[in-house]
């Protein structure tokens, strides 16, 4: 008995190892920041927003493959509120920042360049595969909150901004 108690402990203190260092403790500081402009190559997506992965990988594989540009920034922008409307008909865009406009892009892949804009802003730290979605749930568990302490009104979709050579993932929702 004592050796299955024993077995219970260590795996329990590996699953609280495990969490720690996905970053399941980690705070999102929030901050009234202006962010931007980015210029950006992206894809549309409708559908379940856990299927932005594939999307970005592949404006990312298609940047990679014509050689128009190396980033190791990624972006995803959120149009729907997954409380409000269904995985099917959930719209967001997922692609890569760049340097400068592209034009010479082939269908489905569009370029634009996102103004500056006034955000509640977020950071958290790329600690694992985990880190997005433990960072995901956090920002959104305190973004709402912290607004209406500041008196600020949402101004539109939330974006995600992925930072892989910093290794932070940037959570910006515009306000006024």
């Amino acid at each position: 008995m004592r050796i299955i108690g024993i077995i219970i402990a260590v795996l329990f203190v590996c699953f609280l190892a495990l969490y720690f260092f996905a970053g399941m403790f980690d705070s999102v500081p929030l901050e009234i920041s202006e962010v931007g402009p980015y210029t950006i190559v992206y894809k549309e997506h409708t559908g379940p927003y856990d299927g932005l992965t594939v999307t970005l990988r592949d404006v990312y594989g298609y940047l990679t493959k014509k050689r128009m540009q190396w980033t190791t920034r990624g972006i995803e922008i959120f149009y729907d509120d997954p409380k409000t409307v269904g995985p099917r008909d959930q719209r967001s865009i997922a692609g890569c920042v760049t340097d400068t406009l592209l034009t010479n892009l082939a269908a489905p892949y569009k370029s634009q360049i996102l103004p500056k804009t006034r955000a509640i802003v977020g950071t958290v730290r790329v600690r694992s595969f985990l880190s997005n979605v433990f960072g995901t749930r956090k920002f959104y568990s305190v973004k709402d909150n912290f607004a209406r302490e500041n008196k600020l009104e949402p101004t539109g979709p939330v974006l995600q901004l992925y930072d892989m050579a910093a290794r932070k993932i940037y959570y910006f929702a515009p306000v006024k």
